[in-house]
């Protein structure tokens, strides 16, 4: 995020699963089964508490009503049909009866029973995976929900580049970031304070995201002391940034030229409110140096939005809505919004988006 000191950016998404339906095969959580209708104890028709010859009987009872298309006997509990199909089949036979028979002897269902619970396995209900976009969506609403979120200083042991950063506590229903007033040590020029620009960083929590994908962030940008003030720095942002893991090297952390990742905000820009998409290749491509970021700004009417960014396959999009999701603008990029790094170089020239063959397929995000 591009911030310098003295911004309050809150971040608000408006809505849960904002992970496109792409990544159910990478997000399908552990499945819960559930017993559907098997009787308690299993095998006990009557209902008695106990499973024995007066259930096998009934039993007997029941197949012939089926068998007959008769009404089921009241020696049943309930007179239906789930209460005979003891194989959940959909069917009342002698299979059924065997089966209450083998129960009130206490003997094993052999293969029907593959967890020796009495229960035929059938009968179990299909197995539900848990939601699988739940790890990844945060409403911010529940302040304990910070920890599931990976801090990149802390993992890559650098110092923190904020004063504040919580979650639902400073703001409700907010994360909030409040960047500080550090330098990079590694840099020797004019910049103050921490921000997303080639090798440089800013305040950053991430998850991580396999496959196609589409995250989608409610923004809005303010100062400490009145969120509802715009600060008036150069690149006061904040947005979402779709990074590439081995822009960090834990051999050599404090060599330069290994950031790449592709960055989407809104804020306070170069003496304008606008939004940005930037792209940063590492120093591999260019033959060496420092990573090269390549940003475009267009200027916008406020610096609240709601921020979608796209990936499918190896193209990323950006989509911006300025009345809380009625209407969609997608970002175009030309040589009259570019910065920095030139507008014509390989992945930067795509209209709308970005070409990045070379990001793996899991990003920070």
């Amino acid at each position: 995020m591009n911030m310098t000191p003295g911004t309050h950016p809150t971040l608000e998404p408006k809505r849960r699963h904002s992970i496109a339906v792409f990544m159910m095969l990478f997000l399908l959580g552990a499945p819960t089964p559930a017993t559907a209708i098997c009787l308690s104890p299993p095998g006990d028709v009557t209902a008695s508490g106990v499973t024995n010859v007066t259930d096998v009987q009934c039993m007997i009872l029941g197949a012939l009503a089926e068998l007959s298309q008769a009404p089921y006997p009241v020696c049943a509990a309930v007179q239906i049909l789930d209460t005979f199909d003891q194989d959940c089949n959909l069917s009342i036979n002698v299979a059924d009866i065997l089966i209450v028979i083998a129960l009130s002897l206490q003997q094993p269902l052999g293969t029907l029973d593959g967890d020796q619970d009495g229960c035929v396995d059938a009968c179990l209900e299909p197995e539900i995976p848990t939601d699988p976009l739940a790890a990844l969506s945060d409403e911010f609403d529940d302040a304990s929900s910070v920890d599931s979120w990976t801090f990149r200083h802390v993992f890559e042991a650098d110092p923190p580049l904020h004063t504040t950063f919580d979650i639902d506590t400073t703001l409700p229903g907010s994360m909030v970031i409040d960047p500080n007033n550090y330098d990079d040590p590694r840099f020797a020029d004019t910049a103050t304070g921490p921000g997303w620009f080639q090798d440089r960083h800013g305040p950053y929590a991430y998850k991580t995201v396999t496959g196609d994908f589409a995250v989608e962030v409610s923004v809005h940008i303010g100062t400490v002391q009145n969120p509802d003030q715009l600060p008036l720095g150069h690149f006061n942002s904040a947005g979402v940034v779709l990074r590439d893991p081995s822009s960090y090297n834990p051999q050599t952390p404090n060599a330069v030229g290994f950031e790449s990742w592709i960055m989407y905000n809104v804020g306070y820009q170069a003496g304008f409110v606008g939004a940005e998409t930037k792209t940063t290749f590492a120093a591999s491509f260019y033959g060496g140096g420092e990573s090269r970021s390549t940003l475009f700004l267009t200027p916008i009417a406020a610096p609240t939005a709601r921020l979608v960014a796209c990936r499918i396959g190896s193209h990323f999009h950006f989509f911006r809505s300025m009345n809380n999701g009625q209407t969609w603008t997608q970002e175009t990029h030309s040589p009259a919004n570019v910065w920095y790094n030139g507008a014509g170089l390989p992945g930067n020239n795509l209209e709308i988006g970005f070409e990045r063959p070379d990001l793996p397929a899991t990003l920070q995000v």
